[in-house]
């Protein structure tokens, strides 16, 4: 895993086409991460599970702190059944 920060990718706009691996952007002042890239053949592979945590995300204000462990609870249990 490549690490880099944004100041790099200003400097250097080539690094966010790097295929090879995986990329985690920090940010270039607190060094904290705030974003990763994803070759798009591992992207294809793990698109349902960022696409169903997106999702979860944007709606746990909707769902209690209690209500939201269940779910996932109740979401480990379907996925080994199917």
């Amino acid at each position: 895993m490549t690490t880099v920060t944004t100041t790099d990718i200003l400097r250097h706009p080539a690094l966010l086409n790097a295929t090879d691996g995986i990329t985690l952007i920090e940010d270039g002042r607190r060094h904290e991460p705030k974003s990763v890239l994803l070759p798009y053949a591992l992207y294809k592979k793990v698109r349902e599970q960022i696409e169903d945590e997106l999702y979860l995300m944007s709606n746990q204000k909707a769902l209690n702190t209690d209500a939201y462990k269940e779910f996932l609870e109740i979401e480990e249990v379907i996925e080994d059944l199917a």
